[in-house]
């Protein structure tokens, strides 16, 4: 789910009663304050029937990175997807999604401030990566993850302009 939001995917649901409506991703998952009983906002009956993904722009760049303890594990400590647009390597518009960092996907557009207008290089990375952390208020057992996402972030952002080295495409622990 974190690459299809971060390309402003669209679902396509078919309702008991036979109508069909297209709902932004972005409106799809509940958080807890939300409702705790679920995940999303569909209903028993509701059938997801299509996804539909908007072309990007030619000069758009994206990346989807995570972080596992071992690679056959399923889940991640950490995911981020980085879309950007760019013209000349300076981003035009960006959007970074943030995963295994709260109960559902979330966008830091917190992030896209921080990328937009800029020309992509490790140091707008880096401070990309910081402002993905920046009020991050983690669980006693997990304030590991601050730091890995902070540097997942800049390794994406990186990946996704073009400009990350082979060395550094798979992050360990």
């Amino acid at each position: 789910a974190i690459p299809l939001l971060a390309y402003e995917a669209t679902l396509h649901v078919i309702y008991k009663d036979g109508k069909e409506r297209a709902i932004p991703l972005r409106e799809f998952f509940l958080t807890p304050e939300q409702d705790v009983q679920r995940e999303h906002i569909l209903k028993r009956d509701d059938i997801l029937t299509t996804i539909t993904i908007p072309r990007l722009p030619q000069q758009a760049g994206s990346a989807y990175m995570n972080l596992k303890h071992k690679q056959s594990f399923d889940w991640p400590l950490v995911a981020a997807t980085a879309v950007l647009h760019l013209d000349n390597g300076k981003v035009q518009d960006a959007r970074v999604v943030l995963g295994s960092v709260a109960p559902v996907p979330i966008r830091s557009t917190t992030t896209e401030q921080v990328l937009i207008g800029n020309t992509v290089s490790d140091e707008l990375a880096t401070q990309a990566g910081h402002a993905a952390t920046k009020g991050a208020v983690p669980l006693t057992a997990n304030a590991y993850k601050v730091p890995l996402l902070a540097e997942l972030v800049r390794r994406t952002v990186l990946k996704a302009a073009g400009q990350l080295s082979p060395a550094e495409e798979v992050m360990t622990l």
